[in-house]
């Protein structure tokens, strides 16, 4: 299930995010939209495309890493963080 990511929520390498826009709510989501954690710190953490992180683990090159800051959550950037269950 998708839950939208505040500044106050935490995630790990290994989430999948994506960006909320609003034609996406009725649209499948395509598979290039989705970004994978590769590291979290406390003040920010680093997604890559979940396509380019199958391209890093081949060895054909460096991802495009972006850097998210958790106090832009909700303000500038909109995310939302997959989760199986929620507890």
């Amino acid at each position: 299930m998708w839950k939208p990511l505040s500044a106050v929520d935490e995630v790990t390498p290994g989430d999948l995010v994506r960006y909320m826009h609003a034609e996406l709510i009725l649209q499948k989501v395509a598979e290039d939209s989705l970004f994978e954690v590769v590291k979290a710190e406390r003040h920010y953490f680093e997604i890559i495309p979940k396509t380019e992180n199958e391209r890093l683990m081949s060895g054909t090159g460096l991802p495009e890493r972006k850097i998210i800051k958790y106090i832009d959550l909700g303000y500038y950037v909109s995310l939302e963080i997959w989760k199986a269950s929620f507890t």
